[in-house]
This record gives C-alpha cells, structure tokens and sequence, in this order.
C-alpha cells in the first residue's frame, strides 16, 4: 500500500514536471527574438554611439576620431574609411536596418554643401 502510494506521488511529480515543461516549450515556441518588426534607420548619431561602445571595432574607432577631427563626416564612411570597418557591412547585411541610400558610396561623390559652410 505504501509503495502505491509513494509511486502514485512520484507519477504525479513526473507528469506535473512534464505539464510544466510542456507549457514552458510553448511560450518559447511563441516567443520572438529581436526585432519586432521595427527597422532601424542608420544615422550619423547611431554610427557615433556604436563607435563610442566597448565592442566597437578599431577601424570604427580610428574613422569615429577622424570624424571628431573634421577630417570626413559619418556619411563617407564607405568612401573615406580604410578599411571599411565591418560593423558596415553587418549593419547593410541586416534586414531589419536601413542604411541611407543618399551616402555617397563612391571616392568622386561629395554631398551637397551650401556655399557659406
């Protein structure tokens, strides 16, 4: 009788832990990692935060001090930079950021400048 008992308990833990794990599959299976549907615009002050992060690469960081400097602008990064850093091409490669398709993108493109700047 007692051992009944004790494997009627036992049952119950196992199939209450299955109950919850079940559940737990469920909610993960439902869950949505990363963008929720909302795109990033790629900005001059975006690339500035990135380069200012603990994780940014040295070439991003050598082209965010030439753009401290007043040597280029954030806009010529694929012009200017060498090498390009490569938080360029994972920001281009991302379906869920818009990179500017006024950036110029080639050595001979200058953005338009009013005369007095």
């Amino acid at each position: 009788m007692m051992d009944d008992l004790a494997a009627t308990a036992a049952r119950d833990r196992v199939l209450g832990s299955l109950d919850r794990l079940d559940a737990s599959r469920r909610r993960a299976e439902h869950t949505s990692i990363g963008a929720s549907g909302k795109r990033t615009s790629v900005t001059e002050a975006l690339l500035a935060r990135l380069s200012a992060s603990a994780r940014a690469t040295p070439e991003l960081r050598a082209f965010a001090s030439q753009v401290a400097v007043g040597n280029t602008t954030w806009d010529r990064i694929e012009v200017d930079a060498d090498p390009v850093p490569p938080e360029v091409s994972e920001l281009r490669s991302d379906p869920h950021v818009d990179w500017p398709t006024n950036w110029p993108l080639h050595a001979d493109e200058e953005p338009y400048r009013i005369p007095w700047q």
